[in-house]
């Protein structure tokens, strides 16, 4: 499953602070049991800063099942999503294409006058 927060944070300029070191403070204190962790991407959608973790963790609630987990921090101007998405590793293909969709077609601060329309040129 994939679950997105929202931040709105102060009208500053924050391109001093790269994502990559927010990773770190975004999974400190998680309890699960981490076996590893991978290694931090980074990326661009348009405006969009992306960084994001990938690790594995062994699920307690499931009999000491291995699963995975993904965190992404995003940001353009003043607001900064947390992205996480949570899959077995049976799954990895769909949940790949899901996550790789979900931060291709991210868009930040876009103002959409009748949601149930969506972005119009007009």
């Amino acid at each position: 499953h994939m679950e997105v927060s929202i931040m709105r944070l102060p009208p500053i300029d924050w391109s001093g602070l790269p994502l990559r070191d927010l990773i770190p403070a975004a999974i400190q204190g998680d309890a699960r049991d981490i076996r590893w962790r991978g290694e931090i991407q980074e990326g661009r959608n348009g405006d969009v800063e992306i960084a994001w973790l990938e690790s594995m963790f062994i699920d307690r609630q499931q009999n000491e099942r291995e699963a995975r987990t993904r965190l992404c921090l995003a940001r353009s101007g003043n607001i900064q999503p947390i992205i996480t998405m949570e899959y077995w590793p049976e799954d990895m293909a769909r949940a790949t294409k899901a996550w790789d969709d979900a931060l291709g077609s991210l868009e930040l601060g876009m103002y959409i006058e009748d949601p149930t329309k969506g972005y119009t040129l007009h």
